[in-house]
């Protein structure tokens, strides 16, 4: 991979940021210092970090074309398909089915 090449990275707001790491996924930021990166983190009330943005939090996206757009860590969001109004937005599962499809999306 070249060095020069962050095609493979997400934008969180605004900014390139490396994928695994605080400044793309809040969840591994410190949240004893204030959850401190380049990112949109916010400490989450619980002890860790949180995305404060749909790039970054599944939760924060407002609409299914926003929320299927996401880059949230590690696989992104889709509108949760249990919720017959699309107002939800959950992460994708990292969990592949066991039943293999002729015609993966």
């Amino acid at each position: 991979l070249d060095p020069g090449d962050r095609s493979n990275q997400p934008q969180a707001a605004g900014i390139c940021v490396e994928i695994g790491t605080c400044n793309s996924d809040c969840s591994l930021c410190d949240p004893g210092n204030a959850c401190v990166s380049e990112a949109n983190c916010i400490p989450d009330g619980a002890g860790g970090c949180e995305g404060a943005t749909c790039n970054l939090d599944c939760a924060d996206c407002s609409n299914p074309d926003e929320c299927a757009a996401s880059e949230a860590e590690p696989t992104g969001c889709i509108p949760d398909p249990n919720d017959s109004n699309g107002e939800t937005c959950i992460a994708l599962s990292a969990n592949p089915t066991t039943d293999p499809t002729a015609d993966p999306t």
